[in-house]
């Protein structure tokens, strides 16, 4: 019995070990409007690139998904070469929170409109390194 008891934490110690790792990055999304949001993506990369959390912050409200259990969660995402997109809901997923929703425009860079609280704002997001 003792064996089987050690044996369960050594093997969920070698899968863990074993997992690849998987390089993050941020693109960091901000308006021209006075006092507007501003928002940060943690973004996981490689050939599926995907966006794993939205902090957004601004006189309308902050928030972080998946931080605390009422907190909003990220319910739709999108990122390749051409766009950028990401749906946020609460956490009962009965309404919209957030939605981003943007277009290429250069190198590492996407012109976007954000929807937050009844209003729309005109986004520039880019990675940062």
């Amino acid at each position: 019995m003792a064996i089987v008891k050690l044996a369960v934490p050594i093997a969920i110690a070698s899968l863990l070990s074993a997992a690849p790792a998987f390089a993050t990055g941020t693109i960091h999304c901000e308006t021209s409007v006075r006092d507007g949001p501003e928002i940060y993506l943690v973004v996981g990369r490689g050939a599926a690139g995907s966006v794993t959390q939205m902090h957004l912050s601004g006189s309308a409200g902050q928030f972080t998904t998946g931080n605390g259990p009422t907190a909003p969660v990220i319910s739709q995402t999108w990122l390749d070469r051409q766009e950028l997109k990401v749906d946020v809901i609460d956490h009962n997923a009965e309404f919209h929170v957030a939605r981003l929703i943007g277009r290429r425009a250069g190198e590492n860079r996407y012109r976007a409109t954000l929807r937050y609280r009844g209003r729309t704002y005109p986004m520039i997001c880019a990675f940062e390194d």
